[in-house]
């Protein structure tokens, strides 16, 4: 069994693209709907953002507790595979459920490193005199950083997961992937989440894709790299199971 984790505004249908491959495999995919998205309702004191937070997270959680009370899957042997916000939030998952056997993302990204990223990339909107924001400290960028993500929290909420830490504890071997021309999410943010995460792993990184485009960029290969490498780590034993979308709100 993989649980797929679509990418912010996006819904459970997205999963044909990414992981068609895996049921041709003889695997059994759960494609579910986070809140606020396709069929999922949403709590009104929540609005669905591109970070990933504690309310996405319960909602996989959700799902992969229906999962577990199937009689006819074995949950001892399930995957995940998280699409950019989704990717965040299923390895937020993997890094606190040792039943996960598998991990896969595909354009997934850190809300702190990001955010610290968008910081330096527009900070001249913010500052006129340019003698005065190009020599600021890093340290001035990562207060600031950690101030605006504090407020954002409290005001919202929310807690922010964070992905730097989920990568450094997880277990289970992952398979990140992530598009060359990202101008979003930059290939080397990829990289540095890379770095940190524990073996095994692997970083495929997709020549001429852009955020969340390589499965259509190499379709083929996306195929190839993703059923070899689940299928290393979490060898199909049973015939496909056929499930049901579920939506993943557990209010």
């Amino acid at each position: 069994m993989v649980v797929f984790c679509h990418e912010f505004g996006a819904d459970r249908r997205s999963a044909g693209l990414y992981v068609s491959s895996l049921l041709r495999a003889g695997y059994a995919v759960l494609a579910f709907d986070f809140r606020g998205h396709g069929d999922s309702k949403n709590a009104d004191d929540y609005v669905p953002r591109q970070w990933a937070t504690d309310r996405e997270l319960t909602d996989l959680e959700t799902a992969v507790a229906y999962v577990r009370s199937r009689d006819d899957l074995d949950s001892r042997r399930l995957g995940l595979f998280g699409v950019s916000r989704g990717g965040a939030v299923a390895s937020t998952l993997a890094s606190r459920d040792g039943g996960v056997r598998v991990l896969v993302t595909d354009g997934m990204f850190d809300t702190r490193k990001t955010l610290l990223e968008y910081m330096h990339r527009w900070v001249s909107i913010f500052a006129d005199v340019r003698v005065v924001y190009s020599h600021l400290p890093e340290w001035v960028f990562r207060m600031y950083e950690k101030l605006t993500l504090w407020v954002s929290a409290l005001r919202l909420g929310v807690r922010f997961l964070c992905l730097e830490t989920a990568v450094e504890v997880r277990r289970c071997p992952l398979l990140m992937i992530h598009g060359a021309d990202d101008s979003y999410i930059d290939v080397s943010h990829a990289e540095w989440l890379f770095q940190k995460a524990r073996s095994p792993k692997d970083l495929w990184v997709v020549p001429g894709a852009r955020h969340n485009q390589a499965a259509l960029v190499s379709a083929a290969a996306y195929e190839k790299r993703v059923v070899e490498f689940v299928t290393q780590y979490l060898p199909v034993v049973a015939p496909t199971v056929a499930v049901t979308p579920v939506s993943g709100h557990s209010g």
